[in-house]
């Protein structure tokens, strides 16, 4: 006899914490299946049908969110919700990633079990619901209106005449405050007119769908920044157009991206800081080597070893000039802690005499071809 109870999946490569899961979710009745690996849940996915996903992030070779991302991709399994169990920081980066993956909740260990339970349960009734009345018109409805994520009907001429019960809760307003209107008049005056293009192509049907963000106005004329994708549905018997809106709330979106950037600007801050830090220290080394009270060879030699540390090159010389219009190349001798000094006859016009004459640096590209 086939089992009609709705079957959740649990994923976490501790089987500890599978045993603690299937404990928490028995009372619910439902069916589980366990993998222990993020592919051997896709493999679980290729063969049933799941109401809801319990899954770890943690997970070695390919983790919760990469397995998360797989599952959106598919056709298939793209509906499916996802709820992340996990002991992973609580930091905004590490949740906004999770929302980004795919998941419908984020919920962290140690967790309790019974809202964990009720979190499960409601999606579980969503997908008996969804099983119960997926060929009628009342799954449509139930499907539209107990979605997780906003949604909005309008008429062919943009008028709203439905919003879910997800949308008036993140809005904070009342049906009766949307029906009649348009989006652009739940839109901020800076926002409106952006997608003028996108929506008339849709409209004619030049287009099957499209996104755009945007901020929407809520309760007090407060601005949500959202991400509204719009497609249009065309009955069967030509009759009139409908319109639908998906709408997500990318708040926390939002909040987490400009936690990032000031996170990256404090880090470009602290390293620029200490690169600096490092300069100075470097020229105060040679400074310091600069004022030593020591033989003129030993001096040169001090001198060019900290040159060449604070410049991170591979070697460092000198050239000297003496009163005559001679010249000489000055070295390092590490084997003997001291400078050795070579004659040397520079390139006429080269860049030893331009520097010599110019009395500023110079920056030459291919060493190869001066002297």
């Amino acid at each position: 006899m086939a089992d009609n109870r709705a079957t959740v999946l649990l994923v976490d490569d501790r089987p500890e914490n599978l045993v603690a899961l299937e404990a928490v979710l028995a009372p619910l009745g439902c069916r589980m299946v366990t993998a222990t690996s993020g592919s051997e849940a896709l493999k679980r996915l290729l063969d049933e049908e799941f109401a809801v996903i319990l899954l770890d992030v943690q997970m070695p070779e390919l983790d919760g969110f990469e397995t998360a991302e797989y599952i959106k991709r598919r056709e298939r399994t793209r509906t499916i919700p996802i709820i992340f169990v996990t002991t992973i920081s609580k930091e905004e980066h590490h949740v906004f990633r999770g929302y980004e993956a795919g998941a419908v909740d984020y919920v962290f260990k140690p967790y309790d079990p019974v809202i964990l339970r009720s979190k499960v349960a409601v999606f579980i009734e969503l997908w008996r619901a969804g099983r119960a009345l997926r060929e009628s018109e009342e799954l449509a409805r139930a499907s539209f209106d107990h979605a997780p994520i906003g949604m909005l009907r309008m008429d062919g001429e943009g008028r709203i005449v439905a919003a879910n019960r997800a949308l008036l809760e993140t809005l904070k307003l009342g049906l009766d405050q949307l029906a009649g209107k348009s989006i652009d008049d739940l839109t901020h005056r800076e926002d409106r007119g952006s997608d003028a293009n996108e929506r008339a192509a849709l409209l004619a049907g030049r287009r099957r769908r499209y996104s755009v963000e945007k901020r929407l106005l809520a309760a007090g004329g407060s601005a949500m920044p959202a991400l509204v994708s719009f497609a249009v549905a065309r009955p069967h018997d030509a009759g009139e157009p409908i319109m639908l809106a998906h709408v997500e709330d990318l708040t926390q979106r939002k909040r987490a991206e400009r936690a990032r950037e000031l996170y990256i600007r404090e880090q470009a801050a602290r390293l620029e800081a200490e690169a600096r830090g490092a300069r100075l220290r470097g020229i105060q080394r040679i400074a310091d080597a600069a004022l030593a009270q020591v033989p003129l060879d030993e001096l040169l030699f001090q001198l060019l070893e900290r040159i060449r540390e604070v410049l991170h090159v591979d070697g460092t010389s000198f050239v000297l000039a003496d009163d005559e219009g001679g010249y000489a190349v000055v070295q390092a001798a590490e084997a003997v802690n001291t400078a050795v000094r070579k004659s040397f006859s520079p390139v006429v016009d080269g860049p030893i005499e331009r520097v010599m004459h110019d009395r500023r640096p110079l920056i030459v590209d291919d060493t190869s071809q001066e002297n």
